[in-house]
């Protein structure tokens, strides 16, 4: 999921972030009201996926896998897809996403850091293409999402041919950053204006400044 930071695919994307993923000295999750509808919606896309296309998906249970499925093929690039569907050879995305990106992804396209973590999956699994599959909640649905009404919201999906010329690309550029911020002890720059709630994690040099920030961000101290 780093993927897009590193290749800079848009003007959000920081490589400052990345580095500090990997180095575990990124941002805690204070509000888990995305990843835990996520968690609990996923489930009922495959089974709308299944139902659609009258296939099989395979998924991969991260506890199982260390959250990388890939672990045997290549030590730097990674991760653990959504959903695989071996008779399309194709690889799932899945994305729970706010209702008012349904027009915003349909007039611009889907965010090309998704597109990019999808074609790395494809190509580390062999297959042919890739495909991301979005469901659109409206704001209540955070409130309890194991009682999504998803057939009651937009779903759409956007499929793509692997390119794995491109896919090869990615993976090098990936990989030379990996071994440069790897033996190097100076970090990727950060940027004041979309690394800001970063930094101000990064800096908190006692315990005053962190219940502080704790008050601020709504966090368990």
């Amino acid at each position: 999921s780093s993927i897009g930071d590193v290749l800079q695919v848009n003007n959000f994307a920081s490589e400052f972030g990345a580095f500090c993923r990997m180095a575990w000295i990124s941002l805690p999750i204070v509000d888990r009201k995305y990843v835990d509808a996520g968690i609990a919606i996923e489930p009922k896309v495959i089974e709308m996926i299944e139902l659609a296309t009258k296939k099989k998906v395979t998924t991969y249970d991260p506890m199982e896998y260390k959250f990388d499925f890939f672990a045997d093929k290549d030590d730097v690039v990674g991760g653990l897809p959504d959903g695989y569907i071996e008779a399309d050879k194709n690889i799932l995305e899945i994305k729970t996403t706010g209702a008012k990106n349904y027009d915003k992804w349909n007039t611009y396209g889907v965010p090309q850091n998704y597109l990019k973590q999808a074609q790395l999956y494809a190509y580390l699994m062999g297959a042919r293409k890739y495909t991301i599959v979005a469901t659109f909640l409206q704001e209540e649905d955070y409130a309890n999402p194991s009682n999504y009404p998803i057939r009651e919201r937009r779903m759409k999906n956007w499929s793509f041919d692997l390119d794995e010329a491109v896919a090869k690309d990615d993976i090098k550029i990936v990989k030379d950053w990996y071994a440069k911020y790897t033996s190097s002890p100076i970090s990727p720059t950060w940027d004041e204006r979309k690394d800001a709630e970063l930094l101000e994690w990064l800096r908190i040099s006692d315990k005053d400044e962190f219940a502080k920030w704790c008050i601020k961000y709504g966090a368990n101290q």
